[in-house]
């Protein structure tokens, strides 16, 4: 798939958020830390188990901690049916213990969960659904960041440009 330069850096956006590879996501076998999922398992989406393409490492990078669970301050996480950035999410009501600069963390994110895109991660006061990576027409931009060795590994996943893969 050839890369259009006008939709680069909207494309490669959809692949910056992260959560760290300890974090527990609920599958249909119990709880897996994120770092292991595989395409062989089935993701709960916080309505149903979905299958997913597994996981990306995406480097270290700082992190804030929700409700336990440690991911990018941009991440995405659903609050009131509506995608917020972890870094403003808000407690619903939950006491969600938001914690800035955790420091930095290996971090993943699953590819295709289903088609909410979206995956349930196991929180220290119950589920917080996480948005994942996402478009199976967009996987050659995964892999190409993944075959990248212009840089130490995981730090191409800090280019904001897909062109300087």
């Amino acid at each position: 798939m050839p890369i259009d330069a006008d939709k680069t850096n909207e494309q490669w956006a959809r692949f910056q958020f992260c959560v760290s590879g300890e974090a527990k996501v609920v599958t249909s076998v119990g709880y897996v830390a994120l770092k292991n999922i595989t395409a062989e398992h089935l993701v709960f989406d916080g309505v149903e188990f979905v299958a997913c393409d597994g996981v990306v490492s995406k480097g270290e990078k700082p992190c804030v901690r929700i409700d336990g669970i440690e991911m990018t301050p941009d991440h995405k996480v659903l609050s009131e049916g509506e995608w917020v950035e972890a870094q403003t999410f808000p407690h619903l009501g939950r006491d969600y213990a938001l914690r800035f600069n955790v420091g930095s963390r290996p971090v993943f994110d699953i590819l295709n969960c289903g088609p909410r895109a979206r995956f349930a991660v196991v929180g220290d006061t119950g589920l917080v659904i996480a948005h994942n990576c996402r478009d199976r027409g967009h996987l050659d931009f995964v892999q190409k960041a993944d075959k990248c060795d212009k840089y130490v590994i995981g730090e191409q996943w800090l280019q904001t440009d897909l062109n300087t893969l």
